[in-house]
């Protein structure tokens, strides 16, 4: 806590500094969907990586339409040995936008990637349909709160640009 309370000192942007008793990162991520203030939220651990546009483009494209209510981009993974595995969402005229349940769908069949890092939510819509990270679950939680969120999201747009990597390492939860 005192490191990230120096950072907010020194921050150019505003910064909130919360803290509570470690109870896993399903907790942590709910608390921060509580205490948000802005009308949209992200998730990104300490070692992905966002290209400088990651936010203001999935905000554009979330903002094109009042109805879409989350905004996903292409991703890579990235290796300990510098290589990267892009995962590029679909591409295709006129088909910037899918209706939430039709994209969810799209999930479910693995038309479409989205991970936990490359997806913008509209705050207003978790907090009204209580899609939070379940914090029982110890493994794929962040699966069961996306296929949620694309359940009850009315549309969901898709940037193809690739915004956002996810740092693969021996290190991770998931290994």
């Amino acid at each position: 806590p005192e490191i990230c309370h120096r950072f907010k000192e020194n921050s150019p942007v505003p910064i909130r500094v919360f803290s509570q008793q470690n109870k896993r990162q399903s907790a942590a991520r709910n608390l921060g969907i509580n205490k948000a203030e802005g009308e949209y939220v992200v998730f990104l651990d300490s070692d992905d990586l966002a290209e400088n546009e990651f936010i203001e483009k999935l905000v554009r494209a979330a903002e094109k339409d009042p109805e879409i209510d989350i905004s996903c981009c292409s991703y890579s993974l990235l290796f300990k040995d510098g290589s990267a595995k892009p995962r590029r969402l679909p591409s295709e005229p006129g088909k910037q936008s899918l209706p939430g349940r039709e994209a969810l769908i799209s999930l479910l069949e693995e038309k479409l990637e989205v991970w936990s890092g490359s997806a913008l939510y509209r705050r207003n819509i978790l907090l009204a349909n209580d899609v939070l990270y379940d914090e029982n679950m110890t493994m794929g939680q962040d699966i069961d709160f996306r296929w949620r969120a694309f359940f009850h999201a009315r549309k969901v747009s898709l940037v193809p640009d690739l915004l956002v990597h996810y740092v693969q390492h021996d290190h991770s939860v998931t290994r």
